[in-house]
């Protein structure tokens, strides 16, 4: 029973998104340390982790058990994990006995027990068959995991629900001590690499937009970007100045903790630094959980569907949506943010002094 129930539980959520089980069956969290890795071993706290594997190793791996009843199931849940993108963890509780914990479990399976049809469970299955299982788990995946896109929805046929995106957490439009900023940029110069600020958005800590503005660049722009920014020549008509939004964006965020994805190319853009005791950036602050395992940043739109489940740059970059969504971010590992501040400001003492982010020279000079 406990192996039926980490084989559903892998096969209907998402691939691409964080999954934490928890579970009271030692045989259950024996057989997926054993998949996983034939020497690994639970530590002190009986957790096991693991992220995206070798999916072609899992596929010719004998089974781990040598019950014939439990085979099958056993093969199908070693490649539901290694065919998962997002970071996966199984934790061990307490037994039922004087667990209160447990009872909500529960009650959920006896309610599960008595409604509905029974939901097979593949315990025997041949090669083709775990094949064809498989492949329907990757078609009826979201397109950002990998899925197949929805059908289309002439014809009167019911469309697949639609994945939620960042929207505010309530009606305070208030300037927060914490912002979240986002800045959408635009191609100059011969070789259109070289990039300038054309519009730039800050959200409060309820999502809320306290301060949008588009941008005319100091010089002659030669790509829009508009497949990625947005920005359009029509948009950035009547646009203020560089040097206006630079000085608003400035006062508004003066003395305020910053929350961005990769801020360094925000603020390059914007042409001045920020107290680095000031910065929580959900690109490098925390690499254990945002950064890939060779320690570069990851994408603002994987973290946000893997942690939040919700849906950015599927077009289109919108600064607001992404700022958006680095403020959920922060809101929910808040306490991690802070403590790596912590840690910061300790380092910078020890080094000498409170530092900002680095800018370049050129947008130095030029705001000079």
């Amino acid at each position: 029973a406990e192996l039926a129930a980490l084989y559903w539980a892998l096969k209907h959520h998402p691939r691409g998104q964080s999954l934490a089980i928890f579970s009271d069956s030692v045989h259950a969290l024996r057989c997926v340390g054993t998949i996983v890795q034939p020497d690994a071993h639970s530590d002190k706290r009986g957790r096991h982790k693991r992220r995206s594997g070798n999916f072609s190793n899992a596929f010719h791996r004998d089974p781990v058990s040598s019950d014939l009843r439990t085979m099958g199931l056993e093969l199908l849940i070693s490649w539901l994990l290694r065919l998962r993108t997002a970071h996966t963890a199984f934790y061990k509780v307490p037994a039922h006995k004087g667990f209160k914990g447990n009872e909500v479990a529960d009650a959920l399976a006896q309610r599960g027990a008595g409604s509905g049809p029974a939901l097979g469970v593949p315990l025997r299955c041949t090669r083709l068959t775990a094949l064809r299982l498989l492949l329907d788990y990757l078609m009826s995946q979201g397109e950002i995991d990998g899925g197949a896109p929805p059908p289309p929805t002439d014809g009167g046929a019911k469309s697949r629900r639609q994945p939620s995106r960042p929207a505010p957490t309530s009606q305070d439009f208030s300037t927060t001590d914490v912002l979240a900023l986002d800045c959408e940029m635009v191609g100059v110069g011969p070789s259109t690499l070289e990039s300038k600020l054309a519009s730039v958005c800050i959200v409060n800590t309820s999502c809320n937009t306290v301060y949008f503005s588009y941008c005319v660049p100091p010089v002659p722009i030669t790509d829009y970007r508009t497949r990625y920014s947005g920005i359009t020549e029509q948009k950035l008509r009547g646009a203020p100045s560089y040097e206006q939004v630079q000085r608003e964006v400035r006062e508004l965020i003066f003395g305020r903790t910053v929350v961005g994805h990769d801020l360094i190319n925000d603020f390059r853009v914007l042409g001045f630094g920020h107290p680095k005791r000031l910065i929580r950036d959900t690109a490098r602050d925390l690499p254990k959980f945002f950064c890939r395992g060779s320690g570069g940043p990851r994408k603002l739109r994987t973290l946000t569907w893997e942690f939040l489940g919700l849906v950015i740059q599927d077009g289109e970059h919108s600064p607001c949506e992404d700022a958006q969504a680095a403020m959920l971010l922060y809101l929910r590992f808040k306490r991690l943010f802070e403590q790596s501040a912590v840690r910061r400001q300790e380092q910078n003492a020890v080094s000498g002094g409170e530092q900002s982010l680095d800018v370049l020279d050129a947008d130095l000079n030029e705001r000079r």
